[in-house]
Order: structure tokens, then C-alpha cells, then sequence
């Protein structure tokens, strides 16, 4: 009775000051929550400043709670917070980048797939709704209507300071540049005036922000975004300089060459190359093993980016790297694109579930894609016997799987027998990459044996990675404790290229990128002179990775100019 009256007292007296207090410790540590699971430390870099900052951003949202009369409100704020640093945790886990208004505006390709986020759902990240729950127990018995006009003001100067002041040091602390698109943009440079010296709010990427100040800042960039997507043009003027560094890349005296052999490519769905091993794929390994036309690199780096499955088919198909911010697919589909595919007359391929999905259907137009062959369902059965039915429809045929998208729930039959303490995921992955080859023998076996793939290339490789490096690091701790036999648990992928023209097996497990399967393609239909040559190395050309061209890095910023300022339009070699 007494507590009920304390309760009544405070409640009448203080509530207002008791839900503010409980509002900024409920931001404030959904912020630290945050930040230690997803960058590994509590507070962040420089220490002093990145504590103030986030104390300043929970004060400025509960300074709100001392003027309205329901302060049920601020527990929707603290759960969409929740929910909003989940999201960012599953992206990060996933693309290694956080979300910004580009992904956001790829949500609708995710119909269908939406079980496949929850592989990179962690149970710890279930802690950020705790706060939540707590405010609303504090809220539920202290709310009242009464407001303080002059508390407000005094929280929201204090919280304001605290976030300009410190945020700014913190600023000045971390090595930053100023973004490429304030010189395009006169809307951008607006703003890029007030800060001469890269300014805070161009200064950052997404990450970075919410590192370095806090999450709600990482929407800040996401604003900085909507700008430029509502008011910059997409269109793109590459520099002098620009040009000159592409032109080591492009054939200025191109002649187009038919291709000396019919091709076809299986780009599968998360394939990594630690589960070839004998036990999960007998029929690859055996493969591997006994054919001599072969080339296969166990160490290849994905280099795929938002656009993920989409992304990894323009490697392979075109020889260019994604652009840093969206996807081609979605924001370039009517650009002209170098393509393998626009070499043979009746190129063809099979894809997955609709034409919409990752905008298959524009892109295979600009890719030079005859006709699409849609198949519904997630078993690779029904994919890998369409290829076999179709193949001698076309000299040039590309077919995805999909048995072995996450979170793994469709490979029909589980053959690959559950070791007591393996992890779920692990054991599900495993057993679809098993069925996956058993679809797959089919294929082999007519390289092989019979007489029509004498005079074909088959490439066999993986569109993207899959797992955090966390879950690789679980799987791996699982390897060598049961003593499994999987080669290390990387994130590499593997590529299997079968050719006639290989007249002795190339084993390569040095590190090689997905760039360089475009090139060594083009090598092994007699195509080099292809006006566009790609960023990669022909695989072919012993050691040829050790002395690239360019590198990784500098090739997908120079990809990323090439595909905005639509460069393959202006080659009057185009057709």
C-alpha cells in the first residue's frame, strides 16, 4: 500500500523528470549496445568524445518527453531504434557496409527471400528491445500530463552542445575526405560551403558515422543520400585523367571475333570453396581430379557488393566491379554493357522466380540476353534439367542455382550426416552444397563423355560469399575439433572452368578475384580482341596475378565512374 502511494507521490511530482532520466539511459545504451556488437567496442574512437555524443542524442530525443502530455511515444522511438539497429547489424553482417538509401531502395527485391536475413541474426542483438520493455515499465506508472517548458529548453541546449562540441572533435580526429559527388552536384556544394575542410557532413561514410558519433548519425548520411538521389543527376563526366587510366583496359583497334567454342556458365548460389571436399561433392571433387582440360582456382575473393547475386553475374558477364553505392541493375539498367553474352547471336538464360528479380529482365537485354527461361522453385533439380534440356538451343547459355540461397531450408533430401555439436547452419549449408553436386553430375558426366562439350567451355563458380566472419570462425573452431577435413574456412569461392583449349590442368590457390574470370574467359574462346578487355588477369598466363594491371580497389572506383558515366555508349565499336 505504502509502495503504491510512493509510487502515486512520485509519479505526481517527479514523473516527468524520472520517465526523461530513464529515456536517455534507454537511447544512451541501445547507442553502446549497438556499437560494441557491431564494431567490437562500447563507446568508440577518440573515447571522451564519442561517450558525450551519444549522452547528447538520448538527451535531445527525452528532452521532448518534458513538453507533451503522453510520453508513450518515446517508447516507440527507443523500438524503432531496436528495430533499426537490427537491420543495420544483419546488413553489416551480410555486405560489410552499413545501410544506406540506395539498399533502401532495393527492399522490394527481397519478396521471396525474406527467411534468408536470418542467418545473420544474432541472439545477442534480441538485447537492444530490453530497453525498450524497461522504459515502458517506467512510463506505464510514472506517466502524467504535466510539462516543463524551461527543463526542455536547458536539455536540449545541453544536449545540442554536448553533440556539436564533441562531435566536431571527434570529427577532427578521424582521417575523412570529401565525397567525389560535391564537385558534381550544386546543391551538394551548397552545403559543402559552410566547411571548407571536409565537413562533418559530408565527411563520413556510414559507417564511420555510426562508429565515430552514433547510430541515429548513420542516418544522417542516409539524408546526405536522398539529396543526391532527389536532386544530383546521374549523370557522370569522367576526367582526362579518368580516361587515361581506363584506356590501358579497352582495345581501340577492336575487331569482333565469333567465339571459337559454344560456352556455358552455372553461377551458384553462395557456393564457398572450404565445402568442396570429397565427402559433400565426390562428383566435383572426382571432376577436379580426373580432368585435364581444367582450370580451377580454390582462392578466388568475391568482390560483389549491394547488388550481390546481380553484382556477381556482371563480374563474370561484363568484366566490370559493382558501384559503390546501390546497384547497377537497379540504377544503370538501360546503360550499354561490354558483355560476353553480346559475342554469340542466341545467348540464353535460365533464371529464378521472375524477370523482376534483380531486374533480370532489363539487364539481359543490355547484357545481349535473347531469351530468359524463368523457373520457379528453389530446387537446383529443376534448373541444372532445364540447362540440359535447352543446351543445344543456344552456343551461349548462363543458368543460376538456388538450393543453396540462406538460410538453406530447401535442399529436399539431407544427406550429409549431423555430427553431434555442428552448427545448424554449417549442417543445412553442407547438405545443400552436397545436393547441389549430386544435381551436378548429371553435367559432369556429359563433359566428360560425350562428343558435344569436345568443343565447349563450361565455368562453374560461385555468384557470392555467404557467411559473417563470425560463422566462419564458429565453423572452423567445429572443424578442427572434430577433425572434418574441410580445407580452412575462408570466405574465398572457388571457379571451375572446363576448356578444350586447356591442354594441361591449372591448379591455382594463390589469391585471385572474381575480376579475373571475364578475362580468362575471353582468352579461351579466342576473343582477347573484344574491345572491352576487363580490370582482371587471364588466369591462364602463369603468375600473371602477381603483376596486375591495377588492383582491386583502384578498379572498382574506376568501374564505378565507367558504369555512371554510361563510357561503353561513347565506343563507336559498340553494336
Amino acid at each position: 500500500m505504502n509502495l503504491s502511494k510512493n509510487i502515486l507521490k512520485l509519479k505526481e511530482t517527479k514523473g516527468n523528470a524520472i520517465i526523461a532520466t530513464f529515456s536517455t539511459l534507454c537511447i544512451f545504451l541501445q547507442c553502446i549496445l549497438f556499437q560494441g556488437i557491431a564494431f567490437g567496442d562500447a563507446v568508440g574512437w577518440p573515447f571522451i568524445p564519442c561517450l558525450f555524443i551519444k549522452l547528447g542524442i538520448a538527451l535531445f530525443f527525452a528532452a521532448f518527453t518534458l513538453i507533451t502530455k503522453r510520453k508513450y511515444w518515446i517508447v516507440v522511438v527507443t523500438f524503432l531504434l531496436a528495430i533499426w539497429c537490427m537491420a543495420e547489424l544483419i546488413y553489416l553482417r551480410a555486405n560489410n557496409i552499413l545501410i544506406d538509401a540506395y539498399s533502401i531502395t532495393m527492399v522490394h527485391n527481397m519478396d521471396g527471400v525474406w527467411s534468408s536475413i536470418w542467418i545473420y541474426n544474432h541472439f545477442i542483438d534480441w538485447l537492444l528491445l530490453v530497453p525498450t520493455a524497461l522504459l515502458w515499465v517506467v512510463v506505464y506508472f510514472f506517466n502524467n500530463k504535466s510539462r516543463n517548458k524551461w527543463a526542455f529548453i536547458i536539455t536540449i541546449v545541453i544536449s545540442l552542445l554536448l553533440t556539436l562540441i564533441f562531435g566536431y572533435q571527434s570529427h577532427t580526429r578521424v582521417m575523412h575526405h570529401q565525397p567525389e559527388e560535391c564537385k558534381h552536384s550544386p546543391i551538394l556544394n551548397i552545403f559543402a560551403k559552410f566547411d571548407k575542410d571536409n565537413s562533418t557532413f559530408f565527411g563520413y561514410t556510414p559507417e564511420q558515422y555510426a562508429r565515430n558519433l552514433s547510430v541515429f548519425h548513420s542516418l544522417i548520411y542516409n539524408v546526405k543520400e536522398l539529396v543526391v538521389m532527389l536532386f544530383q543527376s546521374d549523370v557522370f563526366e569522367l576526367s582526362d585523367e579518368d580516361k587515361q587510366q581506363i584506356a590501358p583496359f579497352v582495345h581501340a583497334d577492336s575487331i569482333q571475333i565469333a567465339p571459337s567454342s559454344p560456352i556455358i556458365v552455372v553461377l551458384v548460389e553462395s557456393f564457398e570453396s572450404w565445402a568442396i571436399h570429397p565427402d559433400v561433392t565426390p562428383n566435383l571433387c572426382q571432376f577436379i581430379d580426373k580432368t585435364s582440360s581444367l582450370l580451377y582456382a580454390n582462392n578466388m575473393q568475391s568482390q560483389v557488393r549491394n547488388g550481390v547475386s546481380a553484382d556477381g553475374q556482371m563480374i563474370v558477364n561484363t568484366g566490370l566491379l559493382p558501384i559503390t553505392e546501390g546497384a547497377a541493375c537497379f540504377r544503370y539498367p538501360n546503360n550499354v554493357y561490354p558483355a560476353i553474352t553480346h559475342l554469340y547471336q542466341n545467348a540464353g538464360m535460365i533464371v529464378a522466380w521472375d524477370l523482376s528479380f534483380w531486374n533480370q529482365k532489363f539487364m539481359s537485354d543490355a547484357y545481349g540476353i535473347k531469351q530468359n527461361y524463368v523457373v520457379q522453385g528453389w530446387d537446383d533439380k529443376a534448373y541444372l534439367s532445364k540447362l540440359d534440356t535447352i543446351k543445344s538451343l543456344h552456343d551461349c547459355l548462363i543458368t543460376m542455382t538456388v538450393t543453396m540461397h540462406s538460410p538453406f531450408n530447401s535442399c529436399p533430401i539431407y544427406m550429409y550426416p549431423r555430427v553431434e555439436g555442428m552448427p545448424e547452419q554449417m549442417y543445412k549449408y553442407v547438405n545443400s552444397v552436397k545436393y547441389l553436386d549430386q544435381q551436378l553430375k548429371s553435367l559432369l558426366d556429359q563433359i566428360t563423355h560425350h562428343p558435344t562439350f569436345k568443343n565447349t567451355t563450361v565455368v562453374i563458380t560461385a555468384d557470392h560469399k555467404v557467411f559473417s566472419p563470425d560463422a566462419r570462425k564458429q565453423f572452423e573452431k567445429f572443424n578442427k575439433e572434430q577433425n572434418l577435413g574441410f580445407n580452412q574456412i575462408t570466405a574465398s569461392i572457388p571457379c571451375i572452368i572446363y576448356s578444350p583449349k586447356i591442354k594441361e590442368k591449372v591448379l591455382i590457390t594463390d589469391t585471385v578475384y572474381q575480376m579475373d574470370v571475364y578475362p580468362t574467359i575471353l582468352h579461351l574462346l579466342d576473343c582477347q580482341s573484344y574491345y572491352w578487355k576487363g580490370f582482371g588477369v587471364n588466369l591462364m598466363e602463369h603468375d600473371a596475378w602477381k603483376n596486375r594491371p591495377i588492383q582491386p580497389a583502384e578498379a572498382q572506383q574506376l568501374s564505378d565512374k565507367l558504369i555512371r558515366a554510361n563510357y561503353f555508349k561513347q565506343l563507336s565499336v559498340i553494336q
